[in-house]
């Protein structure tokens, strides 16, 4: 089953100024759309790790990955 997260860095940070966005990105308490965007990011990056793992591992069976 995939998993979808419906979360733009366009629907976040459109018309929004620069004072803003920084407020939003607040390390200390951030905005729950950037979070989103961040777990968005991160699900990304692990699928995308996961594939090359697979892929490399069809081209070479043999050797541990």
């Amino acid at each position: 089953m995939s998993r979808s997260i419906h979360c733009t860095v366009k629907s976040v940070f459109q018309n929004v100024s620069k004072n803003e966005v920084h407020k939003m990105c607040d390390s200390e308490n951030p905005d729950y759309r950037v979070m989103e965007l961040w777990k968005k990011g991160e699900y990304k990056r692990e699928v995308n790790r996961k594939r090359k793992t697979e892929r490399l591992k069809k081209l070479n069976p043999e050797q541990e990955i």
